[in-house]
């Protein structure tokens, strides 16, 4: 990929709004405000069709055709992580994953086929980039790629491939060109492909330097050992591959000869003949005019924000317009032959400019010539901020300027969708984080003529890669708000030139989309519409497989099998276009259903707010929240919405949590702007059955809205006026008139004031809640005032109503016309950050009159002066973080707890359920009282009510706690041992009193046994920890019949040998010292930091020598940090010394020093390569073998690292885990000794 991680943070993305359903392909065009979205149900409407932008712009020039004879459709979002595309003669289209997925999209199907899959190296920035086609594709099947091998080798390698149809002939490989790099470090790989009209093969690699310390300006370090931070070894270097634009003509075997002109003549010594074009610091997009053979190269730029006069420019994103062999001047110039400084890195010592004219490479580096050639200037440059010199670069942004095709028009090319002829000639250069795309002309000498806007009103999400396709339309391939992930909005698109003709809009409802076999699904799509009024024709597909089903606005299908299944609508106007969508049909799984159950749908914000949310998840298979659902697999992305799309800026997990409310640059405070929230939970699947996924969006309103840009009105216009705060006012307003916001919510809204222009007539505005007619929420009296003066109205008291979410209206009336115009409105209070997550629990759930029940509250960023007060369900009140109540009757009860703040707000409620109910009299044994058992045997508990209780019948709880020292006390504890719960066994006694519990352990671990006739509750005060004292466990139930056993377990290895170090319940063996911990749920260890400090979680149960230490872990994000400590002493409470006395196995994908990434022996000795899944790719499995003073490290079974030590460190017996990141997770944790001592 292209970017550093500055990309991340400064990129402007550009995105086409689109509304998915659950399990849906299809595009819906958000409004200029959506409609509420409440939670996703089994019924589901999916929109397709044009894209059409908001309206047409007047022409930059009279060679454009307007933007409204333009339809951008999508194609399909089954693309992975997208890479590059390239389309196939058939039009058929190609694209690449980065993790080495080959998919091909069928036009005459929409299906999207795995053409195979290339075994990468997913390292930083590489794996499979480029795709092209071979000019003689008809006669030969070729298709190239470039990509990163997997193993320890560093290197690319440009390959081509048979395509037999739909499958990608791996075993056809030829291997034409390798291009060796470092991965020890990220950055840029290039490996854009493309041929000339000669049949030559072009091939652009990056300078595979790390730009990150030097400051944002030229890497140029020539320190030894500083080799990756040196672009004076790669794109200065002409004898290197990298950093260069290659040529080659690729013979029938798969070898290649080099075309005349390139920049160095083969027999040059120290110079590469393959080399066209040098110096290039990232060309990650490129593309060859067929017709001139000029190359336009897109240079991604630094990242120095502003000039240096010590150091040299700032940053610049280029257009090269290559018409010969030559040099575009990195690293020594950028721009228009901008000079840097010579630069001592040891030192920190400035130097004179290079000479763009008379450039010299003197690195230590360097393994080719000294004397280069003259830098080139580019026809475009232009920094992060506006740039006079280009105006017509959209600003400002972040930067990745991409080369996109030159287009030519082919006058006997039949098609009713190729670009006119006065496109002929015209570059699309675009930039991926700007997301925009420009018309380009040069002269017949080369030189810039014009830059105009294509499309201006359409939205492109982070565009990654574009091309012609056969038909003469424009393909275009979306990375979607991706970071090395695959976006949530990534997918294929196609712009047609339609001449205003247009593709209907195909919508669909089906109801329902899950079930079980048989699942009769009904489908509607009688709303489906044609701009042009065409008459429409609709064609089924039920299950795919390219056969019509049904035709009619109208159809339904049972599915007798359970699978997953993508039902196809083809929609077709009467002149031939037409447009798909899909509906995701499960059968024998149910979707989840997901709630944000605040804030509330249209709060109010400010940028910079933190804003609480709580998400709630029920799935029919799954279960609940805590009940079978793990909160660690739901998401909430966070994106700033603008207009009618949205750019990703962050994604939290869990179930509950806080976000903050970002703006991004390059929006004033005139921009229509919003933030969306959306949870996202994906089920475990069924057997056949893909997972289902369940989200729910919500929009969240800025406090000061323009009223320009309301969803709906009555009788009011917009004008624009200068003085205006935003594009214009809200005029022409008489009596009954309104605007509405939709969706607009007053929650913990205080009060609403207006600014408003007089025009000396005045009125009223009342903000009324659902409808023109609906509940007052506030009114204000605009004065007549002077005409034409801005005044501002209120503030006046709103009303909150109980109707969350809905649309506010702004009613106006008066008497006569024109009463006054509105520029905007203003909300005040605290809006979404009113409600906060407050937890209430009972320590005991169910039990017998008279039941004393202590609850306990808890919020998180409670306000300074906050009060907790109950309402225990009975008539009863209380107050206080920690409250206490005696139950007296039989009975059902919901406690419910409120937090108020200082000023008399509430912010927010929680409740917990108590079941009062008739006692059951008895004394329980539990048998046997002891036992010492191996680890993996089986156990069996007995729990006896004695005699005279006559209790068959009564429900019995019986549970195994487990010692757990680093697990935390549980509130009301501030000593003892925590035992977390291992097992729970709740049945009725059997005639005899009996209930009778098998289980086991695969640890080594103590365990207390309780039984208990708790009324089917738990035997323990409290959630899932019991706490032992020195006399005894602290918490056990008092009220009810209880007997306690004990067991130990004793570690025995499996029949391979390994000891099991992690039970996937508790934490029995482990302590824990640092900030910090872990927290185990869902049979996964799960890291829990706090802030930048670190903790180390390490096993103390058993010393070991010599071993074999296996964990497996999952990431999702490359900054994920943690890592495995190996032989250090007992730490006492220095968090530091199993980093210093022992060894650390680092987990850090993105790092500045390649002995810190992942594999490494950290600080230490550098993993060879890095053989990590990429984040949401799977789990990686670790093997770390310690014999003697050497470690092997083994990662995804590839020997990443080898050491020796001198034997000063690494003389401890105890391993651990280190929590410095929430970002991974861990299970399958095992050590296997080598030795009769370990």
């Amino acid at each position: 990929m292209m970017s550093s991680l500055r990309r991340a943070l400064v990129v402007l993305l550009s995105v086409v709004a689109v509304t998915l359903s659950v399990g849906g392909h299809a595009l819906a065009v958000q409004p200029a405000q959506p409609p509420p979205a409440g939670p996703e149900q089994d019924s589901v409407t999916v929109t397709g069709g044009s894209v059409l932008p908001g309206g047409a712009r007047q022409r930059t020039a009279e060679a454009q055709a307007p933007a409204s004879e333009f339809e951008k459709k999508k194609l399909t979002d089954d693309v992975g992580e997208p890479m590059a595309l390239a389309v196939l003669p058939d039009a058929r289209v190609l694209m690449t994953d980065r993790r080495g997925i080959v998919r091909i999209f069928d036009p005459a199907t929409y299906n999207v086929t795995e053409a195979g899959q290339l075994n990468v190296y997913t390292g930083e920035e590489d794996g499979l980039q480029g795709i092209a086609v071979d000019p003689n594709f008809a006669e030969n099947q070729w298709v190239y790629a470039y990509y990163s091998p997997a193993g320890s080798e560093p290197l690319n390698r440009l390959s081509r491939f048979k395509l037999d149809g739909n499958e990608l002939r791996l075993d056809s490989e030829q291997n034409i060109i390798e291009v060796p790099t470092q991965r020890d470090l990220c950055c840029h790989v290039g490996g854009d492909i493309d041929f000339d009209a000669d049949g030559n093969l072009y091939l652009s690699t990056g300078d595979n330097t790390n730009s990150w310390a030097s400051d944002g300006y030229t890497p140029i370090d020539e320190q030894e050992g500083r080799e990756p931070f040196d672009a004076q070894r790669s794109s200065a270097n002409t004898n290197d591959l990298r950093g260069k634009l290659l040529r080659i003509n690729v013979a029938e075997d798969g070898s290649y000869t080099i075309p005349e002109g390139n920049l160095f003549p083969e027999g040059t010594e120290n110079a590469r003949p393959e080399i066209y074009y040098m110096g290039l610091r990232n060309p990650f997009r490129f593309s060859v005019d067929p017709q001139t053979g000029w190359v336009y190269i897109g240079i991604v730029g630094p990242d120095a924000s502003e000039d240096d006069p010590e150091r040299g420019p700032r940053q610049y994103e280029e257009l090269d317009v290559v018409t010969e062999a030559g040099n575009s001047g990195w690293p020594y110039c950028i721009g228009d032959g901008i000079p840097y400084h010579d630069y001592d890195f040891a030192t920190d010592t400035p130097g004179e400019p290079f000479d763009c004219a008379n450039l010299v490479n003197d690195s230590p580096n360097n393994t080719g010539m000294s004397e280069l050639p003259p830098a080139d200037d580019p026809a475009i440059w232009y920094p992060y901020d506006c740039f006079d010199t280009f105006p017509q670069i959209d600003c400002p942004g972040g930067g990745t300027a991409m080369g996109g095709p030159v287009y030519r028009y082919d006058e006997n090319l039949e098609s009713n969708t190729k670009f006119p002829a006065e496109y002929d000639g015209a570059e699309f250069f675009y930039e991926y984080s700007r997301g925009f795309i420009k018309d380009v002309r040069m002269d017949e000498n080369a030189e810039l003529q014009s830059i105009d806007p294509f499309l201006p009103e359409q939205e492109f999400n982070q565009p990654m890669d574009l091309e012609f396709g056969p038909e003469g339309s424009l393909y275009v391939l979306e990375y979607g708000g991706g970071f090395f992930t695959p976006g949530p909005d990534a997918g294929l698109y196609r712009v047609d030139y339609t001449q205003g003709q247009h593709s209907p809009s195909a919508q669909v409802t089906a109801t329902p989309t899950s079930g079980d076999a048989p699942l009769e699904v009904n489908f509607d799509a009688s709303e489906s519409t044609d701009a042009d009024g065409d008459e429409i024709s609709f064609e089924w597909d039920f299950t795919g497989d390219g056969s019509t089903d049904a035709e009619g606005p109208t159809a339904s299908h049972t599915y007798t099998e359970n699978g997953s299944y993508s039902a196809k609508l083809t929609v077709t106007d009467s002149t031939g276009r037409f447009s798909v969508v899909r509906v995701d049909i499960s059968v024998g799984n149910h979707a989840p259903e997901v709630e944000l159950e605040f804030p509330d749908d249209g709060a109010t914000f400010e940028f910079g707010d933190e804003v609480s949310y709580r998400v709630n998840v029920t799935d029919p298979e799954d279960g609940t929240v805590g009940n079978g659902i793990d909160c660690a697999e739901v998401s909430v992305q966070v994106a700033l919405g603008h207009d009618e799309h949205a750019h990703p800026q962050s994604t939290n997990q869990g179930c509950t949590g806080v976000v903050e409310i970002q703006e991004e640059a390059g929006h004033g405070g005139d921009a229509n702007l919003f933030t969306v929230l959306r949870a996202n939970y994906t089920d475990q699947g069924g057997e056949n059955v893909e997972p289902a996924e369940g989200s729910h969006e919500i929009l969240l309103q800025p406090k000061h809205k323009q009223a320009e840009y309301f969803s709906s009105s009555e009788g009011v216009e917009v004008v624009e006026h200068e003085e205006a705060e935003g594009a214009g006012l809200v005029s022409a307003i008489a009596p009954g008139d309104w605007i509405a916001f939709d969706p607009l919510s007053a929650q913990s809204v205080d009060e609403v004031s207006f600014r408003v222009r007089g025009t000396g007539v005045g009125g009223n505005i009342e903000l009324r809640q659902g409808a023109p007619d609906g509940a007052v929420l506030g009114t204000a009296e605009v004065p007549a005032g002077t005409e034409g003066s801005y005044v501002d109205v209120g503030p006046v008291e709103v009303t909150e109503q109980d109707d969350d979410g809905s649309a506010i209206y702004a009613v106006f009336t008066g008497e006569g016309e024109n009463l006054f115009e509105l520029d905007s409105l203003n909300f005040h209070g605290l809006g979404a950050t009113g409600p906060l997550n407050v937890t209430a629990q009972s320590d005991v759930r169910t039990g017998a009159a008279p039941l004393e029940v202590n609850f306990t509250a808890e919020a998180e960023r409670a306000p300074e002066g906050a009060t907790y007060t109950w309402d225990f369900g009975d008539g009863a009140e209380g107050t206080g973080a920690e409250a206490a109540h005696t139950y007296a009757e039989k009975g059902d009860y919901t406690a419910t707890v409120t937090l108020t703040d200082g000023q008399g707000r509430q912010r927010g409620t929680a409740s917990t359920e108590v079941r009062v109910v008739d006692a059951v009299d008895g004394e329980l044994t539990v048998t046997p009282e002891s036992a010492e058992l191996p680890s993996g045997t089986e156990h069996e508990v007995t729990a006896t009510f004695n005699q005279a209780a006559r209790a068959a019948g009564a429900e019995v709880t019986v549970e195994v706690y487990r010692e757990s020292p680093a697990s935390s006390l549980p509130a009301g504890h501030d000593s003892g041992t925590p035992y977390l719960r291992a097992e729970q066994h709740i049945a009725a006694a059997d005639e005899s009193g009996v209930v009778r519990m098998p289980y086991s352990s695969p640890v080594g671990a103590n365990d207390i046994v309780v039984a208990c006739a708790a009324y089917g509750d738990s035997c323990i005060r409290g959630t899932d920890t019991l706490v032992q004292a020195d006399d005894g466990p602290a918490n056990l139930r008092s009220d009810v019949a209880v007997d306690t056993a004990e067991v130990t377990w004793t570690a025995q290895p499996d029949e391979n040998g390994f000891l099991n170090l992690f039970d996937g319940r508790t934490l029995a063996g482990w302590q824990h010292v640092g900030t910090g911990g872990f927290d185990v749920a869902g049979g996964l260890l799960q890291p829990r930091a706090e802030g930048d400090e670190r903790g180390v979680l390490w096993y103390a149960d058993q010393e070991f020598s010599d071993y074999v230490l296996e964990a497996e872990y999952e990431s999702f994000s490359v900054s994920a940090d943690s890592g495995l400590y190996q032989r250090f002493d007992d730490p006492g409470d220095d968090a530091e010394l199993p980093g210093k006395q022992g060894y650390e196995v680092a987990i850090l994908d993105r790092v500045d020093d390649p002995v810190d990434r992942t594999g490494s022996i950290a600080g230490v000795q550098a993993a060879e390569f890095l053989a990590a899944k990429p984040p949401y790719g799977g789990w990686n499995k670790f093997s770390i073998r310690v014999e003697g003073n050497k470690y092997t490290v083994t990662l995804n079974d590839e020997v990443v690292t080898e050491y020796t030590s001198e034997g000063d460190r690494g003389t401890g017996p105890f391993v651990g885990l280190e929590n410095a990141s929430e970002e991974l997770r861990f299970r399958n944790i095992k050590i296997k000794p080598l030795n009769e001592n370990g």
